[in-house]
């Protein structure tokens, strides 16, 4: 850890300092680290890390853009944090549904619960069973409030009955649309050069069906990384849907 705090005094030195020589000014107030590790393995110590002379706050949970990250890289917290904000919005729809018709109720639902759990689905995708039944089960909630059916009618009567599929078919349908995206220089390049296709010098079916390579990984959790979840998803859809050159059509033909 002392080897490590140094290292990483060195890295925030010199980013201050470029920051000065360019008339840009580090907000100490707003910059915080963490130390990520490994969940089964306890750290003792913290980093001691500080600009100008004032100190850097050490966090174990951060929000990027939305999404809350964790020092073990797992999604415990983000997946709390929206249980948290749909369970709010459900109160609401519950007491809602007392007076207000199903079209409009159905409206609320799709205003501000739908997005909650949408939002960067593709990036948490890979929470943990538990963590998506609990999603599922504030899901289905919602649409037995839509419908005013009680807790013990079907779960997915109530979900066909408003058009909508389960949360996983929607993460699926999500990570589809991205990886397209994807492969049809639809998003940064950043994303784009994150797959590869087989290289040969001839036409092989592979090649024109838009097959990818699998990336090689040495355990589980890195078949959690998007490279590995996307290709695999995308891997697993038919011929006929990889080589749709439409976006609208091949969005409908996931969902058929």
């Amino acid at each position: 850890l002392p080897s490590l705090n140094t290292s990483l005094q060195l890295c925030l030195n010199l980013a201050n300092l470029w920051m000065l020589s360019n008339s840009l000014k580090l907000n100490t107030l707003k910059t915080k680290c963490m130390l990520i590790h490994s969940s089964r393995k306890k750290v003792d110590g913290n980093l001691e890390l500080s600009v100008e002379g004032r100190p850097i706050e050490q966090v174990r949970v951060f929000k990027f853009l939305g999404v809350l990250l964790n020092d073990t890289l797992t999604w415990s917290d983000h997946i709390a944090h929206i249980c948290a904000k749909v369970s709010r919005s459900l109160n609401l729809l519950r007491r809602l549904s007392w007076f207000l018709p199903k079209c409009l109720l159905l409206l609320y639902f799709k205003s501000y619960v739908l997005p909650t759990l949408d939002y960067c689905d593709v990036v948490w995708s890979c929470c943990t069973f538990e963590e998506a039944k609990r999603l599922e089960t504030l899901f289905n909630f919602g649409c037995r409030l839509i419908l005013h059916k009680p807790r013990l009618y079907s779960a997915s009567s109530a979900r066909q009955e408003l058009g909508f599929t389960s949360l996983n078919d929607r993460r699926k349908l999500h990570m589809c649309q991205t990886m397209y995206k994807c492969l049809n220089s639809l998003s940064p390049p950043y994303l784009s050069r994150l797959f590869h296709t087989p290289s040969t010098h001839h036409t092989t079916r592979a090649s024109s069906t838009k097959q990818l390579n699998l990336p090689m990984t040495r355990s589980t959790f890195g078949q959690k990384a998007f490279s590995f979840a996307g290709a695999s998803t995308w891997r697993s859809l038919p011929d006929s849907i990889r080589t749709c050159n439409d976006y609208s059509l091949f969005c409908q033909l996931c969902n058929g």
